[in-house]
């Protein structure tokens, strides 16, 4: 049978190359491959929607309930050889985490601004070292908290009665996240397919099914070439274009400088068509994204077991647009109506804050309906399992599972699903 192909990702390691040799190809469409997803929009609209009641008249304290039911919502409709995953995680542990959270973040707030209001008479400068310090500290919060929501999910998803997890350190992680930031920034962003092929192989190297560990063989230098086009390509186009309009970048400076008006050339400018590339920025950045999925997938080992994936990243930039498309309708929508309804009495002034209030209760509901599931969804048709019976050889793991949900994570509003 064919291998499944490569191309754009370069050769990669001996490792990989063996686990892709041998593969089959993608069923075709309509075929059952190993992992299915078995949800439908309706059930998932009308939870939505509960959801959505529940958290205005809670004032969003039924969110830890919502997550949940979500979460059990997608686990239970993806099926991995006809049998479902599991999630088993409570409301409590995610609300129970999250208040010990605010025990921390709430008194660093306060000390931030009581350093800032000391700090008023003084130099910029040292106001500046102290924002600098308090992004700092959030910067390795949020990495602590990824890592502890990975390990918290993957403790409290379970298939055919053996559970995932995590081990490996927090702290070795956010030393690795804090030394490739650095490295990325360094370097002009240059090291970021790097330090994503690195914190990644950390954690896939650090999950368990049952007793047996995951494996990870790839290398940042395969995803180089997508990264430098999607990325590198909006850069040389606006390069280009400073190039043909030396005075613009002199005259944005002195507005800058001095607060005047840009003083543009009457003319207009040279190749301006040279700027529209950034429209593309985000449907470039959807195409690298799927390619990287698809190549940490492929380097993806388990046992005797290997990974591919074919997804594609056409259909997911279809289905942000049609989002966003329906997102600016429902704000539309939101924001007409309360305007019109009170367009003749006292609570116009109010019209403002409900109808932002109501936008955010109810803009998830078109993420989750037209975009996170079709993401699942699609992941699930284009995966490929090459050996499912080494799954049936795994013996459950005795190790201890956190007690506390992903309070952090929560604090920060990270991850997605």
């Amino acid at each position: 049978m064919p291998p499944v192909p490569t191309a754009g990702f370069g050769r990669g390691t001996p490792q990989v190359s063996r686990r892709l040799a041998g593969r089959r190809s993608p069923p075709p469409a309509g075929a059952a491959g190993p992992v299915e997803f078995t949800g439908q929009r309706g059930p998932l609209f009308k939870l939505l929607v509960k959801n959505a009641v529940f958290n205005l008249l809670t004032l969003w304290i039924y969110r830890f309930w919502a997550k949940t039911w979500i979460r059990r919502y997608f686990w239970n409709n993806i099926r991995i050889d006809g049998d479902p995953l599991e999630y088993t995680g409570l409301p409590s542990e995610l609300f129970i985490g999250f208040l010990i959270v605010l025990g921390i973040l709430v008194p660093l707030g306060m000390a931030f601004e009581g350093v800032r209001m000391v700090l008023e008479s003084v130099p910029h400068t040292a106001q500046s070292a102290v924002d600098i310090a308090y992004f700092l500290v959030l910067f390795v919060l949020i990495q602590v908290a990824f890592y502890r929501m990975w390990r918290y999910r993957l403790t409290r998803t379970t298939w055919r009665g053996i559970r995932f997890g995590l081990d490996g350190s927090t702290w070795r992680f956010l030393g690795l996240s804090v030394g490739w930031s650095l490295l990325s920034v360094v370097t002009l962003g240059v090291a970021y397919p790097w330090m994503r092929v690195a914190l990644m192989r950390y954690r896939i190297r650090h999950t368990r099914f049952g007793q047996t560990r995951f494996d990870f063989a790839g290398s940042g230098r395969a995803l180089c070439g997508p990264f430098l086009l999607a990325f590198g390509l909006p850069v040389a186009f606006t390069l280009a274009f400073l190039v043909a309009n030396p005075d613009f970048d002199k005259a944005f400076m002195d507005s800058s400088a001095t607060g005047a008006d840009v003083g543009f050339p009457d003319a207009g400018f040279r190749a301006p068509e040279l700027l529209l590339v950034w429209l593309a920025v985000p449907f470039l950045y959807i195409w690298y994204r799927v390619r990287e999925f698809r190549y940490m997938v492929g380097c993806t080992g388990f046992a005797d077991v290997s990974f591919a994936s074919a997804a594609r990243s056409a259909r997911i930039i279809w289905m942000s647009v049609l989002t966003v498309g329906a997102m600016v309708g429902l704000a539309a929508l939101v924001f007409g109506a309360l305007f019109a309804l009170a367009a003749d009495g006292f609570v116009f002034g109010f019209a403002g804050p409900l109808a932002v209030v109501l936008f955010i209760s109810l803009v998830s509901i078109p993420s989750y309906v037209i975009l996170r599931y079709e993401i699942v969804a699609h992941v699930c048709r284009t995966l490929e399992i090459s050996d499912m019976a080494a799954f049936g050889r795994v013996v459950q793991s005795t190790q201890d599972v956190p007690a506390t949900g992903e309070g952090l994570a929560d604090a920060f509003d990270v991850g997605a699903i």
